[in-house]
């Protein structure tokens, strides 16, 4: 009876531990460089890629929502390489977002965005670099960070200049957590660039903090009864 009661108390605290959300975990991940005119990883719902009208203004896709940070559009002569959307959609030119040397650039590290998911589990690909014939829009890094926790940063090779994407996977996600994307310039005059982003889902309901709480909640009132009927006995 002692060991059922063990048991059961043991569950109720792991109900409200439960309650207590944890960081995400994030994976540094890999580079794919996509051939001039080839398709985008990522789902065809859950894509973004910028230029100008975007502003700072969150968008809003299927899964999630992005908003841009500071920068500009590069003011290059449009000799851009360019990606195919997730699904087979138009084509967009790469290269768009950048951080140039009066916006934090020239090797230093900027903040190109933050975003939140709805779902728990997903990949996000950045997409950096670009074919334009100048040759200094390119990153030497990408990282991204859950809330306040630990940065995952990924190196990208400086040869990586054309429609290089650099993926993260997390898991364990909450509608509550706010990412960060990082990028940093490659050697002092280059200038850090991200052309868009673009997310695969494997979609899995997160729990409602409401629901964990009512979880642990019952457990207790199991582990009470068992309690009280070991007492009696």
């Amino acid at each position: 009876m002692r060991d059922r009661f063990t048991c059961l108390a043991s569950l109720a605290v792991l109900g409200f531990s439960l309650a207590a959300h944890a960081t995400p975990i994030i994976n540094g991940g890999t580079t794919t460089v996509v051939a001039n005119g080839g398709v985008a990883p990522g789902s065809s719902a859950n894509y973004d890629f910028f230029d100008f009208g975007h502003g700072s203004q969150p968008k809003n896709l299927t899964d999630f929502n992005f908003t841009v940070g500071g920068g500009g559009q590069f003011p290059g002569n449009g000799a851009y390489s360019t990606v195919t959307a997730p699904g087979g959609s138009s084509a967009f030119r790469t290269g768009v977002q950048y951080f140039g040397t009066g916006g934090g650039g020239s090797g230093t590290t900027n903040i190109f965005g933050t975003f939140t998911s709805d779902v728990s589990d997903f990949t996000i690909y950045v997409l950096t670099g670009n074919a334009d014939p100048v040759g200094f829009v390119r990153d030497a890094s990408v990282a991204l960070q859950a809330n306040s926790g630990g940065m995952v940063t990924v190196n990208v090779a400086p040869s990586e200049q054309t429609n290089n994407f650099t993926s993260f996977t997390v898991t364990g996600a909450t509608p509550e957590d706010v990412f960060t994307i990082y990028a940093t310039g490659a050697t002092a005059g280059d200038e850090t660039n991200m052309a868009g982003i673009t997310f695969d889902t494997n979609v899995s309901p997160v729990p409602e903090p409401s629901s964990i709480v009512l979880l642990g909640t019952g457990l207790l009132s199991v582990a009470g009864a068992a309690r009280r009927r070991f007492f009696k006995a």
